[in-house]
């Protein structure tokens, strides 16, 4: 083959042979477009955007869309959360302890973003469980207007037991999720 390439005759008439043919494949390749089918996809898709924000809308068509969309939300919440059940937190059934000499009781209500709040705080009589009221207005010693029995002791207030009462939670909760259960 490289004598073949070598000889005088295929050097003289080669490069002319090969330009000739590469000029006619040039002019043909001018007359057939490169790329037709990609252009005309793109000519396509335009005409199909510009319809498409040129397409007349009726307010009602929105107001039905927007209101058949709310439905279908709240249904699929509703679906949702009764196959999946969120379990109440463990402590929830925390409602009553002994601090600082004082047996205390009070409630959980759940408020924005699942957050629990204590509601309903008092101090109870350690003899019969009755909710204890000042003796005298709004501060002083305790009394027990069922059993009689009346509390001498310090009171430090609700919000004080309150801030202990969510720290022991807040341990407890903590404690869980480094243990992994």
């Amino acid at each position: 083959m490289k004598e073949k390439l070598k000889n005088p005759v295929f050097l003289a008439f080669g490069p002319v042979v090969l330009t000739s043919i590469l000029t006619i494949l040039v002019d043909w390749i001018r007359k057939k477009p490169i790329l037709t089918t990609l252009w005309i996809i793109v000519q396509w898709l335009y005409r199909k955007v510009i319809n498409l924000l040129n397409f007349e809308i009726k307010v009602w068509w929105i107001l039905i869309f927007l209101i058949v969309a709310v439905l279908a939300l709240r249904i699929a919440v509703y679906i949702y959360d009764k196959i999946h059940p969120q379990e109440e937190p463990e402590y929830l059934k925390y409602t009553s302890d002994f601090i600082d000499g004082w047996e205390l009781e009070w409630e959980w209500e759940k408020g924005p973003h699942n957050s629990y709040r204590i509601t309903n705080f008092r101090p109870v009589c350690q003899y019969c469980g009755t909710s204890l009221a000042p003796k005298y207005g709004s501060h002083g010693p305790f009394k027990c207007f069922r059993c009689g029995n009346e509390y001498e002791k310090s009171w430090a207030g609700a919000d004080i037991y309150k801030n202990i009462i969510l720290e022991s939670v807040y341990k407890k909760e903590r404690s869980k999720k480094i243990s992994g259960s």
